[in-house]
């Protein structure tokens, strides 16, 4: 789960 998040925040804050 917490692997999973970080993949999911991690591109996210790189679209910005």
């Amino acid at each position: 789960d917490q692997a999973s998040q970080s993949a999911i925040t991690l591109p996210a804050e790189n679209t910005k």
